[in-house]
Formats: structure tokens, sequence, C-alpha cells
């Protein structure tokens, strides 16, 4: 067949319908002649193109069969297979390509033909095993391309296969290999293995986070959604507490604390949904772990969140969350209740301004007060009139003087007047305290100490406009207590100032007049007096030898000295001018002298002699080789109970010398000496009434009275009572190292104040030896043991005494 009959064939019908056209288009419009004429050229065209296309057609066949002819002439296999596939005989193609295991061009072939495992087969028996991956790949027969692409080690190609082909945990373990944690997560959670799932998730996490700051947003949520993920498997397999961890660690508190009740980590539950804002998950939570104090403080939260103020001040008031409480009371507009609960959290200077903004002058004073703002405490309290409380305030602040203007005030003066006493002579309240002072002790009848305390103001303050009066009331006392020399001086020092001043001068002057008659009359009597004392007192200067000094105090003078006649040693005691120059005093010194003497016991030091050398009145008496009590105490600690047997000898001595009438009237540690043995030896007996005496006219009382009992100091008759008192007081010194009273007014103390307890100074001191000393003490003579010897008995019945110091 050729060309030119197949053009005859197609034309020879269209030449016979052309009168027909014709025809059919004389009976047309215009427009519809122009679309049919479009259609004829478009008819026209379409067969120029079929024409050209079958003229190609039968060259290829022409061609095709000239190849399969070449082909089947030809020697060489490979040759004929590429003149097959020209030829398009595939299968010839392949067979011949066999034939020589071309295996590379059967696997091209069959890849030509999309026969995909046939191409991936021949390829792989080529050794070109990626080529074979990726035909298996195309085929989707995937997990034959993992294999293939793993055995060319491209691993990551498998992963992506194996992934396709659905098995997962293998495309898992492809990823990890190669670091990739978050994709390998994915696919263990796909194959259903979740803990490794898990914990790949939660490494992704845990190395992104490090870096967290530089990721963007997008990034940032894809590394907490990895920890959302590992949590959230790591619950699913049970290990609450590595997801209660992960949970946290990525800010997933409501997470984390379901997670915690699960791994039984209550507490941290509740800190969690704390955390989230759950408020009543955490406050159930610590309701049921007893804590109700934070219960409340998380429903305070809850409510300050919902803005419902007044029930989160109530619920932080109910958890002792005082300070919340006060700022949402605050807040609420009751500041009532915000102050009060500042006061409760110790804040109490806020507390105390609200107190005052509110006009609670009371709650006020009380914060200021606990808030050391004493001085505006004391303030409010002056307003309110507390004076006592008020009191108090000073004597925090050390204003002891405003204390005691308070305080009698309200009509305490035996607290006032210890108040006074306080004052340091450096305040600059320390006059006017002192000259109150002065006249509340006169107005109870206690001259011997409102004179010293005037003698106080007179020894700082020279005479001046200010306290000129001072000086005057001071000498009227001298005056009407017949000490007529230092009144007669104080007119003096009055007169210099102030020559008009009173009754000064006239007063003055009388003193003068008397001065100088006591003066003559005395120094008649003791002319005479001198004659009959030189007669009854021996002279007797060379039977004592003096070897040395061994101690001088308020007694005299003692030396060590040796009795020529006797051949002992002997203490020497030269009595001091003030016996000498009296000779009254002197001569009941030698009266009692002589009662002292007679007494002769183990724990009293013996009275020898006595007599006069030259101007000087001796007395000479057993010597001791030991210690005072006084530099005892001072310088050795004891065990309790030696110290308590010392206090029975001591008062084994006091009740040999009571027994005989003789009171001592000046014991204490000073005056009682100690052997080396401990033997217990009493000094003085019977020599401080007429020290005392001898120095009277002299002076007022000197010293400090340490361990003086009430009635001595006002003056009343002193007895057995007395030396019980001074007992009470040694005693005190020797349990607590230090005596009763020591600071401020002694006088004024003795009299009124109550010792502290000893047990409270030293703990280890038994209760029934502290009951015995405090009874010594008592201020009312018939409260005291009736005697030394039942204070003896008391001290023996003693059970249980601690060998401490």
């Amino acid at each position: 067949m050729n060309f030119e009959s197949v053009q005859d064939d197609l034309l020879s019908p269209l030449l016979s319908v052309l009168p027909l056209a014709e025809n059919y288009l004389q009976n047309l419009s215009p427009t519809t002649i122009i679309a049919y004429f479009f259609l004829i050229v478009l008819m026209f065209w379409g067969y120029s193109l079929f024409k050209k296309y079958r003229v190609m057609q039968l060259e290829s066949s022409l061609s095709s069969s000239r190849n399969i002819m070449r082909a089947a002439r030809s020697g060489d296999p490979l040759m004929a297979g590429e003149l097959y596939e020209q030829a398009q005989d595939y299968q010839q193609a392949i067979d011949a390509y066999k034939s020589v295991r071309a295996f590379q061009e059967v696997g091209r072939v069959h890849e030509h033909l999309k026969q995909w495992d046939d191409a991936a087969q021949f390829y792989r028996l080529s050794g070109d095993l990626e080529k074979s991956a990726i035909m298996y790949q195309r085929g989707g027969n995937y997990l034959q391309a993992a294999e293939s692409y793993l055995s060319c080690n491209k691993n990551i190609l498998a992963a992506e296969m194996y992934e396709k082909g659905r098995e997962y945990k293998k495309a898992a373990t492809q990823y990890e290999k190669f670091g990739k944690q978050l994709k390998s997560a994915h696919l263990y959670k796909l194959s259903e293995d979740y803990e490794r799932a898990a914990e790949k998730y939660e490494a992704y996490f845990l190395k992104q986070k490090v870096v967290s700051s530089n990721h963007s947003i997008e990034k940032q949520q894809q590394v907490k959604q990895a920890a959302f993920e590992s949590g959230t498997l790591y619950v699913k397999i049970k290990r609450f507490r590595k997801a209660m961890n992960i949970f946290s660690n990525a800010d997933f508190p409501e997470q984390a604390a379901d997670a915690a009740v699960h791994a039984g980590e209550i507490e941290k539950a509740a800190q969690f949904y704390l955390a989230a804002h759950l408020f009543e998950k955490a406050a159930k939570i610590y309701d049921a772990m007893g804590d109700e104090k934070q219960g409340h403080w998380i429903m305070a939260k809850k409510y300050q969140e919902e803005g419902d103020l007044l029930e989160a001040a109530k619920a932080f008031e109910l958890g002792e969350s005082w300070v919340e409480a006060a700022e949402m009371y605050g807040k609420a507009g009751d500041t009532t209740g915000a102050a009060e609960m500042y006061q409760h959290a110790g804040d109490y200077h806020r507390s105390a301004d609200l107190f005052l903004a509110n006009g609670n002058l009371d709650a006020a004073a009380k914060s200021l007060e606990r808030g050391g703002r004493l001085e505006e405490a004391a303030e409010l309290y002056v307003k309110m009139k507390k004076f006592d409380r008020a009191a108090q305030m000073q004597e925090l602040i050390g204003d002891y003087y405003a204390a005691a203007l308070l305080l009698k005030q309200e009509g305490h003066l035996d607290r006032c007047i210890s108040y006074l006493q306080k004052v340091n002579p450096d305040s600059q309240d320390f006059f006017s305290a002192s000259v109150l002072l002065g006249e509340l002790l006169l107005e109870r009848g206690m001259v011997s100490a409102a004179k010293d305390c005037l003698h106080k103001i007179i020894a700082k303050y020279p005479v001046s406009d200010k306290n000129i009066e001072v000086y005057y009331r001071l000498a009227t006392l001298h005056e009407s207590e017949k000490s007529f020399k230092e009144a007669e001086a104080l007119y003096a020092a009055i007169l210099q100032k102030d020559y008009n001043y009173r009754d000064a001068k006239q007063r003055s002057a009388l003193l003068k007049k008397t001065l100088k008659e006591i003066k003559e009359q005395q120094n008649k009597i003791e002319s005479e007096d001198s004659i009959k004392i030189a007669n009854s007192a021996p002279n007797t200067p060379t039977r004592y030898k003096m070897i040395r000094k061994i101690g001088q105090g308020g007694m005299g003078v003692v030396y060590l000295a040796e009795d020529a006649i006797l051949k002992r040693q002997v203490a020497y005691k030269i009595l001091p001018q003030s016996i000498r120059e009296n000779a009254a005093v002197l001569q009941n010194f030698l009266q009692e002298a002589r009662i002292a003497a007679a007494l002769n016991h183990p724990n009293i030091v013996t009275i020898f002699d006595t007599g006069k050398n030259a101007d000087d009145i001796y007395i000479t008496m057993e010597f001791i080789d030991g210690i005072s009590l006084k530099h005892y105490l001072e310088r050795y600690k004891s065990p309790l109970n030696e110290r308590v047997e010392i206090m029975k000898s001591i008062c084994r001595g006091v009740i040999y010398a009571h027994e005989r009438q003789v009171i001592h009237r000046d014991l204490k540690p000073a005056n009682v000496m100690l052997l080396k043995d401990r033997t217990v030896k009493i000094m003085d007996f019977g020599l401080a009434k007429m020290m005392t005496e001898g120095m009277q006219e002299k002076t007022t009382i000197k010293g400090t009275p340490l361990y003086m009992s009430p009635e001595q100091i006002v003056g009343e008759k002193v007895d057995m009572a007395s030396d019980i008192y001074s007992l009470g007081c040694t005693f005190y010194r020797m349990l607590t190292n230090r005596p009763p009273f020591s600071k401020g007014d002694i006088y004024y103390q003795h009299l009124h104040t109550p010792p502290t307890p000893p047990k409270m100074l030293k703990s280890d001191i038994p209760s029934s030896l502290d009951t015995i000393i405090l009874k010594c003490l008592e201020k009312q003579q018939e409260k005291r043991f009736k005697s030394v010897k039942t204070l003896l008995e008391a001290l023996s019945h003693l059970t249980q005494v601690p060998a401490l110091s």
C-alpha cells in the first residue's frame, strides 16, 4: 500500500457529497456559513496531521522490521539486545541480555517497562544496590527498598523506606543512629514502644532546652510539645515520677500535679496544682495532709484571683499568713482588720499607725510598745491615763525620772522612790530626781536616807541659785539631828552665795555659839576622863613585838605581833582615832572588849588582851593563818555542799555568842576567816556597836550597807534577829556571788524591795535552801527564824545538796 492509493480512497467520498453540500450551504445564514467554514478548515488541518503521523508510523515499522532482521543475523547478544530494544521487542532484548548476564541492561529494560521489582532484582544482581533500592521504592516495595538502602549504607533513605513500609521501630532505630531524636521518638511511639519513645522525646527536650534562648517561637513550641509527649508516654507506662519531672521542667504544672499524685508525691502535687492556679485541688491535698494553714492560704489566692478581697483576707487570716491578710484587708477597706494582721505579723509600726488612724489608742500603744517605739507608747498611755503602764515604758527607755513622775501621779510612791534611785548621776534629771527623792524619803521618816540623797546633790553641784534651797534643807536636817558642825558648814556655803537667804545668817550665828560651848565642855570632860583611862589601861609597850602589817579596814590596822611574855604570835589591832578621841565610846569599848574576851568557841576568834601603847588603843587576839571569806569567794569556786558546811560553822559560832547575850551587829564575809582546813573563825564580836557610836559624831553612816538589817538602817533596836538578817545576806552572797542588793539605793531596797530568789540566779540551788535564805531576809523581824539555832537546824535538815560549784 502506498500513499497515493490512500489519498484516492479518502477523496472519492468527499467529491460525491459536494453537490449536496452546495445546496445545503445556499440555505444557510452567513453566520452559520462562517462557522462551517472554520469547521472545514479544522478538518483539513487534522487531516494534514494524520498524514504526517501515518508516514512516521510506516517509517518506524519499516525500521523496526529491519532492526529485528539485523538482530537475528547478528552474533553479538549485546548488540542484538540493543537492536531488539530499538525495535521495541523488549522480551527479545531481555533474553539477549540475559544470555550474556548483562543484568544491568536487563534491569534497565525492566525499569523502562516500569516493571520495578524485576528491575530491582536485576540491578541487585548487577551489584547496583542503590539502583535496586530505587526500583523497589518506585514499585512501592518499601521494606525491600529499605534493606537495599541499608546494604549500600544509605541509612537515612532506609529509615524513610521503613517508615513508608510501616516498620516504625526499625525506622526509629535508623533515625536514632543519626541523632534524629524527635523523629525516632515519633516512630517509636507509632511502633507502640512507649518507653523508648518517651526517652527519646525527653532526650530531645533536654538537649534543646539548653539552647532554647536561641530558638524561634515555633521551635520553642516544638521543644515544649516534645516534653509533653514524653510526659504523656511516661504516664502511659506508669512511670509517674519521670512524668512529673518532665512536665515540671517543661512548665506543664497541671500534668505534673496529676503525675505527682500517682507517684505519691502529694506535697509536690499540691505545689504543682498551685502553680497551675488549680487552687481547690491544691487546697484539698493540703487539707488531706493535715496542713490546714496552707490550704487556707491557697484558697486565699483563689479568692484573690477572683477579686474577692475580703474573702481572700479571711482565708489568709485562717492560714496565719498575716502580712498577706493585712494587705487584703487594707485593699478591702477594713483598716482595723489590717492593723490586727500586721500586729500578728510583728509589723508593729504599720499596725500602730493604722490603729492610730482608727482612733484605737490602746491597741496602738500596745503595737508601739512591741515595736520598740516606747516614747510614743508612753505618750498614748498618758493620754489614756494609764500612768503605771506609761511608767513602765519610761523605765524600758531608761528615763527613770519620767517614770517616777508618772508613778507619783498614780500614787505608787514606793515604786516612784525606786525609780528615782536609779537615775544616773550623769543624767540631766539627776538634780530634780534627787530633790524629789529627798522629799519622799523625809515624808516616810527616813531621815538618814534623805540626808544621804541630799548630800549627793551638794557633792555634785556647788551652791547656786538653783540648788540653794537643797543646801538649806539639808542644813536644817543636820541641825534637827544635832549634827551642828555639818549644819554650820552648809549655812556658811549658803551665806557665801546669798548672804540674806532666808534665816541662814541667824541660824549660822546660833550654831557657831553652840559649837563653841560644846567644844569647851567636851575639852573639860576629856581632860578629866583621860586621866582615868590612862590609869585603867596599862601601858605595855615592850610586851608585843611587831612583825608585819597584815590588814587594815574600818575597824583599824592589824599587825602580826609576838607576845614576849607568852611566846606566841597574836593579831595586834590598833583601833581607829574615832574611838580614841571619844571618851564615852572608849569606855564602852573597853566594856565590850571584856565581854567579847569571855567568848571561847572554835568558830570565834579569841580576844586575849586590850590596852594602851603611847597614844594607841590596841586589842590583841588569836592570829588566824588563813583567808577571809570575802577573798575566798572572790578567788575560788567551791562545791555547793562545802559552802553549806561553812554556813553551818558560822551559825554555830553565832549561836554560842547569842546564848551569852552577845550580838555581833556586823556579820559579813569580811568578818569571817577560813583556815586552810576550812575551819571557820568569826571576828570583831561586839565591836561594830562602838564603831557606829564613835563615828556618828563625825558623819552619817559610811560605806555601803550591803549586809545591814532594815532595823539598823532606821535606827531601831538591834537584836539577834538583826544578826540573822546579816547571815541571810552573807549566805546569799555565798550562793550567788553577789549580795541581795548591790546597786541603786541600798538603804531603800533593804527596807522595801523583796530580794531576787537565789534559785533564779543559780538554778542548781535546791528549793529548800532557797526558802531558808529568803526567810532570813524577811523585812519584818518576827517573820525571820526565831533564832540562829533554828536556822542551823533547817540547814542541817537539807538533803541532796549537790556537789556543784
